[in-house]
This record gives C-alpha cells, structure tokens and sequence, in this order.
C-alpha cells in the first residue's frame, strides 16, 4: 500500500473516530440535558407530592376538627332535648295544675252561687217568720198575752176541760218557743253564710 493510501486511510480514520467522538458527546449531553430535565421532574413532582401530603394532613387535622366540632354540636343537641324534655313535663305538669285550678274556682263559684241562694232562702225566711211574730206579738198584746192564756185556763168548766185547755195553751206556746229558736237559729246560720260569703 502507498504511503498516500495510507495517509488517506489514517485520515478517514481519524475523521471516523472524531465523528464517532462527536456523536457521543453530543450524545451525552443529550442524555445530561434528559438527566436534568429528569431530575428537574423528579424533584417539581417530590414537591408536589410533598404539597399533595401537607393537602392530606390539612384534611385530615380538618376532619377531626369538624368531628370533634360534630360531637360537641351532638351533645348540645342532647342537652337540648334534654332541657326541651323537662320543660315539656313542667308545662304538662303547670297545665294539669291550671286544670285543677280552674275546676276548683268551677266548684267555688258552684259554692258561691248556692251560699247565696241559700241566704236570699234564710232572708226571705227570717222576712217572713218576723212579719208572723210581729203579728203574734201584736195580737197578744191587744188580747192581753199571757192573762188571756190563764183566763183560758181557768175559764175551764170542768177537770177535762183545764186539761184540754192547759194541753192547747201548752201547745201555743211550744209553738212560740220552736217558732223563736228556728229564728234564732236562721240568724245565726245567716250571720255564718254571710261571713262565708265575705
């Protein structure tokens, strides 16, 4: 082989090899470019990944906090109804006691109503029995009272006839005597009604 030859083939040799040593640093530098850009995505999705976590604790903290929130609403709730509860039973309890109330000021008014029935009775009663006494009294006295009855008695013509005399006389005056304690005693009932009635 010629010495030409060989310079020739030595140089495309040479040119063989710094082509072949550019397509690897060219090469190379892609794959550190791709390396970085590797890296780059790597640590951009670390830090997401590191935003995702911090995201998942923040609702995490945020769920206990609004079950704890939940529980504590749940037990004023309870209290509520608690509270609610007892007032029920009291406003039943208050109704049941404005009910008895309201059937005893019934009956009291029941009571007031024939109390004073029964004074007008007694008044109308003592009116009338006064009017009879007063008339009874009257008459004695133009007929001379308790002379006229012992004129009866001894204007008697026989044993039989003072018996049957005194018997009548008797009889008057029980009369009198029953007529004058049922008076006395309308008044005394009358003052007590009345002072019921106050």
């Amino acid at each position: 082989m010629g010495l030409k030859k060989r310079f020739l083939y030595i140089g495309t040799m040479l040119l063989f090899v710094i082509f072949m040593l550019q397509s690897n640093i060219v090469s190379a530098q892609t794959i550190n470019e791709k390396l970085n850009d590797l890296q780059q995505k790597e640590k951009q999705l670390k830090e997401e990944q590191s935003e995702i976590n911090s995201g998942i604790n923040d609702t995490k903290s945020k769920i206990a906090e609004n079950k704890s929130k939940q529980q504590t609403v749940n037990n004023e709730i309870a209290d509520i109804d608690q509270k609610l509860s007892k007032t029920n039973e009291d406003i039943e309890q208050k109704e049941n006691e404005i009910t008895e109330t309201n059937q005893e000021i019934d009956q009291l008014n029941a009571d007031l109503k024939q109390l004073k029935a029964d004074i007008k009775e007694l008044e109308e009663r003592i009116e009338k029995r006064e009017a009879l006494l007063k008339d009874r009294l009257r008459a004695m006295q133009q007929n001379g009272g308790m002379i006229k009855y012992l004129e009866v008695i001894f204007g008697s013509q026989s044993f039989g006839d003072f018996i049957t005399r005194s018997a009548a006389v008797n009889t008057i005056m029980d009369q009198d005597k029953t007529i004058m304690e049922e008076h006395a005693a309308d008044k005394a009932e009358l003052e007590d009604k009345k002072i019921e009635l106050d």
